[in-house]
Parts: structure tokens; C-alpha cells; sequence
């Protein structure tokens, strides 16, 4: 066989979701009439993220503790003593460009700490979305100062592994709702903005961000008026 022939096969992952049983046989039935198909049952874990419901409370809990051990064991994370339940967000200094006096560490573990944590903030961490965005700027010339915030954020993590984005009924967020701020000039190099948004849904987050802005706000009201429509914009689409 020539190598233009050849052909891999594509497979890929589906999560249904109805009111009823009747109705997610229904889809898999006309998905099988099209594709070869195999039917796993009941969700237990996807894309690395455990699923585990409590049909008599109707909700369901979504978690990547499984996949965070792993992640602080290979980084050096594995030891009780390494826990710290404030999430270091407000350490402003640790977040500045390296100069020529600072400290470098190991550029390619710096990233490869980011990069795993990114695939947890992504799917179920939105709350080290923030610290975790200001750190990745700098993955092109860390220095000591990162490593320590990188290592702070580690021992957050280690406290809060165990941690579950809920979802079901109860508490104030039974109704769609977009939470939007930003702040004001907080880089301390280039004086741009960071604006953060999360979208609620029947009791939990469907939707966050955490973004550095792209130009200098000359105004707090404009810049938050501006996020609040960009942000509403992003989580409806």
C-alpha cells in the first residue's frame, strides 16, 4: 500500500445528556446507524475529568484530583507538608519581567508546570485561572521570583485537590448569570488591564477567563464596562 493510500482511524468521545433515558438511546441509535460506534454506559470520567453524580440530591460533581496528584507528585508536590489554603493571587511583586541581576531556573520544567496546570485550570480550576495567566508570561525567561509564585500556587493546589465544581439544584445561581470585572493599570511594566469573567449555571461555573487586556485603559468605569461586554459576548458564543 502506497503511503498517499493509507488511512487512520478517528475516534473520538460523545457525553449525552436528556431529561430521560428514552431519549439518549434514541440519539445513540441514530449515531450508530451512521458510525461505527460503542456504547460505554453511564459517564465515569472524560477528557481526564471525574464525573460522579448523587441522583437523590439531582447533582453532579466534576473533578481532576486524580490527575492534580499525578501533577504534584512528578513536581515534587507529594509531601503533606507542602499545603497552603490561601491561593497567592495578590503577590504582584512576583509577577515582573526577570532583570539581568535576577536568578534564572530550568526554563523547560517551568513550562511543563504551566502547561499541566493549564489543562486543570481549563476544565476544572477556574480558580487559579488568574495567578496561573500571570505566570505563563513569563515562560520565555523565568526566573527565581516565578519559581517561588509557581510553587506557592503547587501548594495551593495541594491543599484544595480535592475541590468539585458542583452542579444541581439549590443556592443562587439556579439561572444563567455572567459575573464580569477588571482591574486598573495592575502591570507593573506596561500598565495594561486584566479582566476576568465566570459564567453560572444551575448552581455551578459553565464558563471563565482570566485575560490580560491588548491596549493601556485610560478610564476604570470604561474598562469595565468594556470587559463586561466582551466577557458577555465570550461566554454566550
Amino acid at each position: 500500500m502506497k503511503k498517499e493510500d493509507q488511512t487512520r482511524p478517528f475516534r473520538s468521545l460523545i457525553a449525552a445528556a436528556a431529561k430521560d433515558r428514552a431519549q439518549i438511546d434514541w440519539f445513540y441509535e441514530k449515531l450508530s446507524g451512521r458510525f461505527n460506534t460503542k456504547n460505554l454506559g453511564e459517564i465515569h470520567k472524560i477528557l481526564g475529568v471525574r464525573v460522579t453524580r448523587d441522583r437523590k440530591r439531582r447533582t453532579i460533581y466534576l473533578d481532576q484530583e486524580q490527575y492534580l496528584h499525578a501533577v504534584l507528585d512528578k513536581f515534587g508536590m507529594s509531601s503533606k507538608q507542602h499545603r497552603d489554603k490561601k491561593i497567592p493571587s495578590a503577590d504582584y511583586t512576583s509577577f515582573r519581567p526577570a532583570t539581568d541581576n535576577d536568578t534564572r531556573i530550568d526554563i523547560t520544567e517551568y513550562q511543563q508546570v504551566i502547561g499541566s496546570l493549564m489543562f486543570a485550570m481549563v476544565l476544572t480550576r477556574p480558580d487559579i485561572a488568574f495567578t496561573l495567566g500571570k505566570l505563563s508570561q513569563y515562560m520565555s525567561d523565568p526566573a527565581e521570583h516565578h519559581g517561588h509564585a509557581l510553587k506557592n500556587l503547587l501548594r495551593y493546589l495541594r491543599s484544595t485537590v480535592t475541590l468539585k465544581l458542583r452542579y444541581g439544584p439549590g443556592g443562587v445561581h439556579s439561572q444563567f448569570v455572567i459575573y464580569s470585572d477588571a482591574d486598573w493599570a495592575s502591570d507593573m511594566v506596561d500598565r495594561k488591564s486584566v479582566s476576568g469573567s465566570t459564567a453560572m449555571f444551575y448552581g455551578g461555573p459553565i464558563s471563565w477567563s482570566s485575560k490580560k487586556q491588548r491596549s493601556v485603559a485610560t478610564r476604570l468605569r470604561n474598562n469595565q464596562l468594556d470587559s463586561a461586554t466582551i466577557n458577555s459576548i465570550r461566554s454566550l458564543s
